[in-house]
C-alpha cells in the first residue's frame, strides 16, 4: 500500500523489505487468518523480507548461487503443488489468506512468451479447481493481478524495468468473490497501491493510516468514486546498475508526464501507445505533473 520511497524498496535484490513495513499478512494474521506464502521467484524469498506475517512461507530455494539472483526461478506447476499441499491440510472453515506467486510468464523464457502465459492459465485453473473441491470457492475473495508488463520491443524495451511506458505499466488485475460485481469492467484508473486497502476493505477490515493506495472495493461491487488519484511510478534500475538517470511518472486524467533527462508528456487517450511527445507544446502541464511525481519521491 505504499510507493517506494516510503518502504525504500527501490530495486530488486539490493534492498529488502524492512522489518519495520507492515505487510498484507501481518494485518491479516492479526485478524485469525492463517497465512501462507507460495513463491517462485528468488528475489521475493526470505532474505529479502517478504515472509513477513507468513505462518507458512515456502520458496523451495535451498541454495542460489551468487549473481544469480535475479533470474533464479521455480516453475509454476511446483508453486501450485505447495499451494495445494497446504490447502489440502487446512481444517474446514479455516480462515485463510495465501499468497501464489507465479514468476511464468518472465524472461528468460523456456516456453516463450505464449507458451508461458498458457502455463500459468492451466496451473491457475488447477489451484481454482481445488477451492471448488474444498466447496470454498464461492465464499473466498480471489485477486489475481501482475506487478509488471513486458515491452516486448515496445520503445525498444525487450522486457522491463528501464522505461515507464504503458506497455509495462498497465498491468491486469482481476477479482472474483462475495460483493464483487459480476462482468464488470473497471475504468477508471487503479494502482497497485490500492491493492493492500481494498482487500482490507473488501473483508471489513481496518485500513492502517498512512497508505498512498486507496480501497478500490467501491468500484468493484459496482460503484463509484468521487475523485481518481494520480498514479506514480518510477525506475531506479538505470540509476543503480548503470549510473543513468532514474525514471519517474505520474498518470492522471488521460494524461502521463515521464520525469527524464528529455521529459515527455503524452495524452493517453488520443494516444495510448505514447508515440506522440506533447512535452514542448503542454509545458506547463507537463512541469506540474513532473513536479508531483518528484514529490512522492521522498
Amino acid at each position: 500500500g505504499l510507493y517506494p520511497a516510503r518502504h525504500a524498496v527501490r530495486d530488486n535484490v539490493t534492498t529488502p523489505l524492512p522489518d519495520a513495513a507492515q505487510t498484507r499478512a501481518e494485518v491479516l494474521g492479526e485478524q485469525g487468518f492463517t497465512t501462507a506464502g507460495f513463491i517462485g521467484a528468488f528475489v521475493l524469498d526470505r532474505p529479502y523480507g517478504f515472509a513477513q506475517g507468513f505462518a507458512t512461507f515456502d520458496s523451495g530455494f535451498a541454495r542460489v548461487d551468487s549473481g544469480s539472483e535475479a533470474n533464479t526461478q521455480r516453475r509454476a506447476p511446483a508453486v501450485v503443488d505447495d499451494a495445494v499441499r497446504w490447502l489440502d491440510g487446512l481444517p474446514r472453515g479455516q480462515k485463510f489468506f495465501a499468497w501464489v506467486h507465479l514468476y511464468d510468464p518472465h524472461a528468460p523464457y523456456e516456453d516463450g512468451y505464449d507458451g508461458e502465459l498458457a502455463l500459468v492459465d492451466r496451473e491457475i485453473g488447477r489451484l481454482l479447481d481445488r477451492l471448488r473441491a474444498r466447496d470454498d470457492f464461492d465464499n473466498t475473495l480471489i485477486v489475481a493481478i501482475a506487478d509488471h508488463g513486458e515491452g516486448l520491443g515496445d520503445h525498444g524495451e525487450d522486457e522491463h524495468g528501464v522505461f515507464l511506458y504503458d506497455s509495462v505499466l498497465r498491468v491486469p488485475w482481476i477479482a472474483r468473490g462475495p460483493g464483487v460485481k459480476r462482468g464488470a469492467v473497471i475504468e477508471p484508473q487503479v494502482r497497485g497501491v490500492d491493492l493492500m486497502p481494498t482487500v482490507l476493505d473488501a473483508l471489513g477490515i481496518a485500513i492502517p493510516g498512512g497508505l498512498d493506495g486507496e480501497s478500490a472495493w467501491p468500484l468493484l461491487q459496482g460503484g463509484a468514486r468521487t475523485e481518481t488519484a494520480a498514479s506514480y511510478s518510477e525506475s531506479y534500475y538505470p540509476k543503480l546498475h548503470w549510473g543513468w538517470s532514474e525514471l519517474r511518472a505520474i498518470r492522471a486524467d488521460g494524461w502521463k508526464a515521464i520525469d527524464a533527462p528529455r521529459p515527455e508528456l503524452y495524452n493517453l487517450r488520443a494516444d495510448p501507445g505514447e508515440l506522440n511527445n506533447l512535452y514542448a507544446s503542454q509545458k506547463a502541464l507537463a512541469d506540474r505533473m513532473i513536479a508531483e511525481a518528484a514529490g512522492l519521491d521522498r
